[in-house]
């Protein structure tokens, strides 16, 4: 019978590679979370739903409050009024605001995990009216019309998820 003789070796490699190797894997460590982190809010399922007029309220949003023609229940009163509140005059007129927000360069980006308030000023053009009084009820009674220069949008995280707290006109 012939007899084997295994012969094995070791590889260390040297110390420039280990260092090499710990330093991707630590840069992959920084880099990987927070290319994660960097979405758009505009690409997250609940910020577009929250977005939807009828739905903003449902999740803890008060867009409905900054619409001229919005009474209660579709915003929250006696903790909600439209005095002293810039308004939109029609939901077309808000749907052009989001349009332009989500078409914007450089959109805003929401954290997973949350974090603070993110906003988002888009510029737009055309009617808008700011509430000087209201009723007991929180609905505006008398408003002045000004030209919108541009409308802010809020993004805020409400019971584990970012959504669209507000949207309103600015005059500038």
């Amino acid at each position: 019978m012939e007899s084997m003789t295994v012969t094995t070796r070791s590889f260390i490699a040297p110390a420039g590679l280990w260092t090499a190797a710990l330093l991707a894997v630590a840069l992959a460590a920084i880099v990987l979370p927070a290319a994660a982190s960097a979405q758009s809010c505009w690409s997250l399922s609940s910020v577009l739903e929250s977005a939807q007029f009828d739905r903003n309220a449902g999740f803890g949003g008060h867009v409905p409050l900054h619409f001229r023609t919005s009474t209660p229940p579709f915003f929250r009163h006696p903790d909600d009024t439209q005095e002293d509140k810039s308004l939109f005059d029609t939901r077309d007129e808000y749907a052009a605001a989001i349009s332009a927000a989500k078409e914007a360069p450089d959109p805003p980006e929401c954290p997973p995990g949350g974090g603070r308030k993110v906003t988002q000023k888009v510029p737009l053009t055309g009617p808008a009216f700011h509430c000087a009084i209201a009723l007991n009820d929180g609905s505006c009674a008398a408003a002045s019309r000004f030209s919108l220069r541009s409308v802010r949008f809020v993004f805020s995280y409400v019971d584990g998820r970012w959504i669209v707290l507000t949207a309103f006109p600015q005059r500038y």
